[in-house]
């Protein structure tokens, strides 16, 4: 099995099929309304609301059956960056640890399958020398710094 956390590469379907389809990928949105990156979008709409999704990788971009997916709603009239980057990181703890507990249990896991033109798809804003800009990873460590401005969520 292999675990991908918000992954900015396209997984080749000859990748995928070595590991026998067994591909997974942490997605910091919820899909399949959320496809791709839609941070920035939520943050010039003023959506308040924030999720996250483990979906089977295909070699489409998020459009996997979903295994696991929660949301949460983020108490601040004006949600910030800090503020979305905050709710992902609780709820992909939350939902390492229900994946980790169905796999250690041999739980049935249901696959929902997606509907791609459901939701909306927002390209991550990188480049191959910068990296990606997005990933829980990446803002875990800005959290600090954001934190010293002092905004509420």
């Amino acid at each position: 099995m292999v675990f991908s956390i918000a992954s900015r590469w396209i997984f080749s379907r000859k990748f995928i099929n070595s590991f026998d389809g067994k591909v997974l990928n942490l997605h910091s949105g919820y899909l399949p309304r959320e496809r791709g990156s839609t941070i920035y979008s939520k943050i010039m709409n003023d959506i308040n609301v924030a999720g996250v999704s483990i979906h089977l990788v295909t070699p489409k971009i998020d459009a996997g059956a979903v295994l696991f997916k929660k949301k949460i709603v983020i108490n601040t009239r004006y949600p910030t960056i800090l503020c979305h980057t905050r709710s992902i990181s609780i709820l992909a703890k939350e939902l390492f640890g229900d994946l980790l507990k169905s796999i250690t249990s041999n739980a049935e896991v249901f696959e929902e399958s997606q509907d791609i033109g459901e939701g909306i798809f927002m390209p991550q804003p990188y480049t191959k020398l910068m990296g990606s800009l997005i990933g829980i990873g990446v803002f875990a460590k800005l959290i600090p710094l954001l934190e010293h401005l002092d905004i509420q969520c």
